[in-house]
């Protein structure tokens, strides 16, 4: 028994369902994760980033897995199991289709995931991060166990131009793109929310200012004035924005007024986020690219080494074969 005995099923929100190399095992995950498919694998890249969003709920060793993947399966070991922590319409996620089929078709009461896509990408992220929350299993995880890898984790990696094979992805590999991925994903989602906020506070000036950075930064100015006294309007801006930014700041005094310590945390938050993650950003993607390039150099060495000896091999072939011939000739002479 993994967890407390009193385990309030309340508590449990997603529930998926892992077949380990000696078991099974179940875990909670935060349905939030679920509302951005694309993104769930960056959640368990590592292990201490997928401990802010799931945990280990229980885990059962199983000898003898015949009797799950049977018809009439998965067998009452499973089944009990299941039982335990999936009652009263809670969802089951299962991410092998066979064993999704059993479960549907003689657990008719347990509710099961429908999103595919989703149920795979967790199996892959548990898979993943195994080792860290169940130590029992750590010793029978092999490179097999973790195949096949996150189409998420190669999708977000192809659209940075960063392609490698997967017997290239390492452990390094993983946490180093779930890093560029999540510095991506932050610097996307960060300029889109401040602007909604803040538009809504201090409207028209969210067109004046492409730049997101200024932008969180004039919105500090003109809301949180206490906070920027070493930055003005002037030192980024012509004279005809400034008169405009100048105007709308004179107005402000009732936005500034609807200021409290969470918006004021966010804003600031946001300008520290903006002026660090494009920097971190950079640094993910040389390091993964040339990470990338050095594998494939040492797989051109590798495949130059095997044409040589081939060819060095055929040539020999080639010689032995004409000395063969000029002895033969010397006989029949």
């Amino acid at each position: 028994m993994i967890v407390v005995e009193r385990l309030d099923l309340c508590f449990l929100d997603k529930v998926v369902l892992l077949e380990t190399p000696k078991g099974f095992a179940l875990f909670n995950v935060k349905s939030g994760v679920l509302n951005a498919p694309k993104n769930v694998w960056s959640w368990f890249a590592h292990w201490e980033t997928a401990e802010h969003v799931s945990f280990l709920v229980d885990y059962v060793k199983v000898d003898d897995k015949s009797a799950v993947w049977r018809s009439d399966g998965p067998g009452e070991v499973l089944s009990n199991f299941i039982w335990k922590y999936c009652r009263d319409e809670k969802e089951l996620i299962v991410g092998d289709e066979k064993l999704k089929g059993v479960i549907k078709s003689n657990m008719e009461k347990i509710k099961l995931l429908e999103n595919n896509y989703v149920a795979r990408e967790l199996v892959w992220g548990f898979k993943n991060v195994l080792s860290g929350f169940l130590y029992q299993e750590k010793d029978n995880i092999t490179p097999a166990y973790l195949l096949p890898v996150s189409e998420g984790l190669k999708a977000s990696m192809s659209k940075l131009g960063i392609n490698v094979p997967t017997e290239a992805i390492t452990d390094a590999f993983i946490r180093n793109a779930g890093s560029l991925h999540r510095c991506h994903v932050m610097l996307c989602r960060v300029p889109k929310d401040l602007r909604k906020a803040c538009d809504k506070i201090v409207p028209g000036i969210g067109g004046m200012i492409e730049d997101d950075l200024l932008y969180a930064k004039v919105m500090a100015k003109i809301l949180t004035p206490e906070e920027m006294t070493d930055w003005e309007f002037s030192m980024s801006f012509p004279p005809d924005v400034v008169l405009k930014l100048q105007k709308a700041d004179a107005a402000a005094d009732d936005a500034r007024e609807q200021i409290d310590c969470e918006m004021f945390r966010f804003i600031h938050c946001s300008i520290a986020d903006l002026e660090r993650l494009p920097g971190l950003k950079t640094m993910w993607v040389r390091k993964l690219k040339a990470y990338a390039d050095r594998w494939s150099r040492k797989q051109l060495q590798i495949t130059g080494k095997r044409c040589h000896a081939d060819v060095v091999g055929a040539a020999e072939t080639s010689h032995g074969a004409d000395e063969d011939s000029q002895d033969a000739s010397s006989e029949g002479l």
